[in-house]
């Protein structure tokens, strides 16, 4: 988890879960060097990363093979800007890769064929970003995610944009400002969801998926590059 937010920690810590925290990378712009769907990705228990970033966030990355993720790292060493800092910002659901080519990671691509997943373009490079899991259903601003998980089979609820605090952006993004947990099937949102303008709709689309959803905390919701469960 890439914040220090007592309230979202100690929810999460008092609902079982033990909190590992996101370094920030050196090599990614400072407000978002703590953001999970920035620094890595999750696909299957495969974890992809950069060597650079493994060499400054051994704990983490000893935790995660600790819980029987196998780690595949790549050499990039160019994080400064867009598209290059999104390497790692890809969507997996319904057993297929959403992201942006210009973008994604030679190693995660060359993965998705080795394994033959389905690689579905979309315009949007930060696909996780702006991506909140809602068991098999997605919560999307963006309107080429959504048309390509319509298109794909997937259920996907697509909301306004904005109302999401992101520090140095104008706004945050709905995936960053949450996390879904297989584990209790609930979709925990960092903030309070119900200060969302879509909260109603963003309530019955979790409903309609089965899935549960709890507010760790007051406030509008904020980016904190989403919460990884494993």
């Amino acid at each position: 988890m890439g914040s220090d937010s007592p309230a979202i920690i100690n929810s999460v810590k008092n609902r079982g879960y033990q909190v590992v925290s996101v370094p920030r990378f050196s090599l990614l712009s400072f407000p978002v060097s703590r953001h999970a769907d920035m620094v890595f990705s999750l696909i299957g228990k495969t974890v992809f990363s950069s060597v650079s970033y493994a060499s400054e966030a051994c704990e983490l990355f000893d935790a995660l093979r600790g819980a029987g993720y196998t780690v595949v790292l790549d050499n990039a060493t160019d994080f400064a800007s867009y598209p290059q800092e999104a390497r790692f910002n890809v969507l997996f659901c319904g057993g297929k890769l959403f992201g942006n080519l210009r973008a994604v990671s030679s190693e995660v691509l060359a993965f998705a064929e080795k394994c033959d997943i389905p690689f579905v373009h979309v315009n949007q490079g930060y696909a996780a970003c702006n991506s909140a899991v809602c068991g098999k259903g997605i919560i999307t601003s963006d309107p080429s995610i959504y048309t390509a998980l319509m298109k794909n089979g997937v259920p996907c609820l697509r909301i306004s944009s904005g109302s999401i605090l992101l520090d140095g952006y104008d706004h945050g993004f709905i995936g960053g400002a949450s996390g879904y947990s297989a584990f209790d099937n609930t979709l925990y949102f960092c903030g309070d969801v119900s200060t969302h303008p879509d909260n109603a709709a963003i309530v019955d689309f979790a409903g309609e998926m089965g899935v549960k959803t709890v507010s760790l905390s007051g406030g509008p919701l904020i980016d904190i590059g989403g919460i990884a469960f494993f």
